[in-house]
């Protein structure tokens, strides 16, 4: 066997391995061979339709990580020459919608940090774009992409909801009662279905089937969810 086909064989072999870490570590994620698709993994994450793909395969030289988000925001960034930066000009140049500082923050750690060479928003998602090595792949990097992506996701839902929300017709899916017009709302972070704040918290997180999410946000803040050593029923030793 030639030495060339040899190396092929090895780069293919460390693909592989890379993704299967992803497929590891991602829940409910598979492969993603399909025939005019980029290969990659496919995810339901933290409550998020996941996908990273690459494209070129075990040639990629660049990975891209996307996630769903429920945002109209349309955005893209990128890093300035480090001749710019010197100059005083900020470190990432944007394009589009100029994103809110928590937002632009996110986003300048994924590229100053993470060396994300183009970071974006629109359509219902939120994407980066990394150097990949097929030499000496790095799915834990990823993994760092994705969490990042995933705060990115967050401050922009928290970003375009209102200020103050207020019920009028909603109504909460754990207590059933409505949320009386100018009462906190808390929705749920991964569905955006609405509750009361103190139900959220009693519930332990969202109580739609096939959700459960553990997060809210509102025009206060996200409500976390209790320990469930502190539920009745709990696990009290």
């Amino acid at each position: 066997m030639s030495t060339r086909r040899l190396l092929r064989i090895e780069r293919e072999a460390r693909f592989e391995a890379a993704r299967g870490t992803l497929i590891a570590r991602l829940g409910q994620a598979h492969r993603d061979d399909g025939w005019f698709r980029t290969p990659g993994v496919v995810a339901r994450w933290r409550g998020r339709d996941v996908e990273v793909r690459f494209p070129g395969g075990a040639d990629a030289a660049v990975a891209r990580a996307a996630l769903r988000v429920r945002t109209g925001g349309a955005f893209r960034a990128w890093p300035r020459g480090r001749l710019l930066r010197w100059v005083g000009l900020h470190p990432v140049a944007v394009s589009g919608e100029v994103p809110p500082q928590p937002v632009r923050f996110v986003v300048e750690r994924l590229v100053l940090d993470l060396g994300a060479l183009r970071v974006s928003a629109g359509e219902g998602q939120v994407r980066a774009e990394v150097a990949w090595d097929p030499a000496a792949p790095d799915p834990e990097r990823l993994l760092k992409v994705l969490e990042r992506l995933e705060r990115l996701a967050l401050d922009l839902e928290e970003v375009t909801a209102p200020r103050e929300e207020s019920g009028g017709e909603l109504t909460c899916p754990f207590c059933r009662d409505p949320i009386l017009a100018e009462a906190p709302v808390a929705r749920c972070a991964a569905c955006g279905t609405p509750y009361h704040p103190s139900c959220f918290e009693e519930s332990g997180g969202c109580a739609i089937y096939g959700c459960r999410h553990r997060l809210a946000r509102s025009s206060s803040g996200r409500f976390p969810a209790p320990d469930p050593k502190a539920l009745p029923g709990g696990d009290a030793g």
